[in-house]
């Protein structure tokens, strides 16, 4: 099904002036299979857990799968993750994978190590440290190959005065040297220490740097970079243009234009490789889209995709719809969304686009209920009280209420097939 949706619409929680809740568990059954997740978060001993059971029907017996355990600091950061599968011969949980986190007193990431058990131990396979100077950050990569733990790459990255990255270069180990050896680095170009005005990076050959390509910035009248660039690649001592992006603004006709150039060296000149044109509403929303490449046949931009926004009277997108043009015919997909009084998504809608009728067929539809004793809250961080792992996606910021309940069809042949069912239990928090 087409998420398109789901881009909008984000994940949120409870707010503070109302009972609050906290997500328990999901069950998911599909085809009679279920599927069940349960999670709990110790805020005391700062330790969230999540455990994956299923079976077979709803009659069948429960059988654990996964367990998942996090612990974090005051401060909220995950400092060790253990993933455990259930041992059905030792009837226990099997440890086979952590990961720990440290930070230091300025709460920065400094250090990242994996493991993987093996034969009862923990086996070392990876290890991220990090650096930290006044104006430089540097990060060692180690990994387990070949039965050895050895380190991989080193990455130095150097900030001005202003803490605006100065370069950046990366370093591959050699083994044959025991020593590190330089790969690439790219160096950015600032308008007095502040304003970005391009970046160039390089290659390490034959012991010594040499120039890959360059991306420069345009810069308007008064001053202010654009997001207009062009892409340069070096040629013996001379820079050729490879690329050029553009974007265009024209508000009395509410439309906008990106178009990518590519150098002619044939025709010295530029010659539009692509074109975006998006067409805005009169609240400056998106409305159509219109997406062209060049034919290299005729050397005239083909539209090859249409995509078209509707909203209803409060503003809130209700029907997305794409159209894809080939040579051979016209194909599209379309995805709707309705609203309950209370502003909840409550149905979405998948559709094919039949093109002999000329009509949407229904390919998948979801229909969705609520909570309605559940109020969300759109304040920062809230949606780890409700949901600490995230695992309601139909949780959408648009919604008052929290999911109770999200069943999807499938439709054939025109007949509507349950093919899968969310169920979501909360409690009160204490």
């Amino acid at each position: 099904m087409n998420r398109y949706f789901l881009l909008i619409f984000i994940i949120i929680a409870i707010p503070a002036t109302a009972q609050q809740y906290k997500l328990d568990s999901i069950v998911h059954t599909v085809k009679g299979r279920q599927f069940i997740t349960s999670t709990k978060n110790d805020t005391v001993n700062r330790q969230a857990e999540i455990i994956r059971y299923q079976r077979e029907n709803p009659d069948a017996e429960i059988q654990k799968t996964e367990r998942i355990i996090l612990r974090y600091d005051e401060h909220g950061n995950d400092v060790q993750t253990i993933f455990a599968s259930w041992n059905t011969i030792s009837n226990d949980w099997s440890e086979d994978e952590k990961t720990e986190n440290e930070f230091n007193a300025d709460n920065k990431l400094t250090r990242i190590v994996t493991h993987r058990k093996k034969n009862n131990e923990w086996i070392k396979e990876f290890e991220n440290i990090r650096i930290y100077a006044k104006d430089s950050i540097i990060q060692l990569e180690y990994e387990l190959r070949e039965e050895k733990f050895r380190p991989t790459h080193k990455n130095i990255t150097v900030v001005n005065p202003y803490d605006n990255v100065k370069y950046y270069e990366t370093f591959l180990w050699n083994d044959t040297a025991q020593d590190w050896r330089n790969y690439i680095k790219t160096e950015n170009l600032y308008k007095d220490d502040t304003v970005l005005t391009g970046y160039a990076t390089y290659e390490w050959k034959d012991n010594q740097w040499h120039n890959q390509e360059k991306v420069a910035y345009e810069f308007d009248p008064n001053g202010q970079r654009t997001n207009n660039y062009t892409t340069y690649k070096q040629n013996g001592s001379d820079w050729t243009p490879i690329d050029k992006l553009e974007h265009i603004e024209l508000p009395e006709t509410k439309k906008k234009i990106s178009r990518i150039y590519k150098w002619s060296e044939a025709d010295n000149d530029w010659i539009v490789r692509s074109q975006t044109e998006t067409f805005l509403n009169y609240e400056g929303k998106k409305q159509d889209v219109l997406f062209s490449s060049l034919d290299t046949t005729t050397n005239q931009l083909k539209l090859e995709l249409e995509q078209m926004h509707f909203y209803d009277r409060e503003g809130r997108l209700t029907t997305f719809q794409e159209f894809y043009h080939s040579k051979e015919k016209t194909t599209g997909t379309q995805t709707t969304a309705k609203f309950d009084d209370e502003g909840n998504v409550c149905f979405e809608g998948y559709y094919e686009l039949d093109t002999e009728t000329d009509n949407w067929k229904d390919k998948v539809s979801t229909e969705i209920s609520f909570y309605k004793n559940i109020v969300l809250d759109t304040s920062l961080g809230a949606h780890k009280k409700l949901d600490f792992f995230g695992l309601n996606y139909y949780n959408y910021i648009t919604n008052k209420n929290a999911v109770k309940q999200v069943k999807v069809y499938q439709h054939k042949d025109g007949e509507k097939i349950l093919s899968e069912e969310y169920e979501y239990f909360y409690s009160e928090m204490e």
